[in-house]
């Protein structure tokens, strides 16, 4: 990305981001060590426009990941096409010949019927980018923190979550059910 917090600190300045010695050495050390930036600030603090001009300067592709109240995980990861999933399996059924239903099901579930969102696009790039994940403190904590019998998952007032003897956590609320890996609790 950088070679140098010097080099940083005058390719920003090249794209019009004028900041500090101790910034540009974030940036260059970020990005030679591969890990993120976390930023903290009031609305017009700057923090997407370092990112763009991080992108800007370096040349790197800028994503976005803009979250909200309500984000899930299609919008940051993707989703399967559903309607060229059934028009593929439509045409499949319709050729001649016998149907290879295994065949087709690894066809619908390939990535060629997924459509990435931002996250996946972004660790899918085989350039360096710069994602922006934008007013992430908008989405609530979806893992629960300790397992208490009876109690409500905190910041989920309809949420309950139950973890099942394979490690795998259930969450259900508002008529979702979802399940994902969970550390077991000795």
């Amino acid at each position: 990305m950088f070679d140098s917090p010097e080099q940083a600190l005058a390719e920003l300045s090249r794209v019009g981001y004028f900041t500090d010695q101790k910034t540009a050495t974030t940036v260059y050390l970020a990005g030679k060590i591969n890990k993120p930036i976390m930023l903290e600030g009031p609305a017009g603090a700057g923090k997407t426009e370092l990112a763009q001009s991080v992108a800007r300067a370096s040349g790197a592709e800028l994503l976005r990941l803009q979250c909200y109240q309500g984000i899930n995980e299609e919008k940051a990861i993707g989703h399967y096409d559903k309607s060229l999933q059934e028009l593929f399996v439509l045409l499949k059924t319709k050729a001649e010949g016998a149907h290879d239903w295994d065949q087709i099901r690894r066809d619908v579930t390939s990535r060629a019927f997924f459509l990435a969102g931002p996250l996946l696009t972004a660790i899918e790039k085989e350039k360096r980018c710069v994602l922006l994940i934008d007013e992430i403190d908008k989405v609530p904590d979806a893992a629960p923190h300790e397992e208490h019998a009876g109690e409500q998952a905190p910041g989920h007032p309809e949420c309950s979550h139950t973890q099942g003897r394979d490690g795998t956590c259930a969450q259900v609320g508002r008529g979702q059910d979802r399940r994902r890996d969970m550390p077991h609790h000795s």
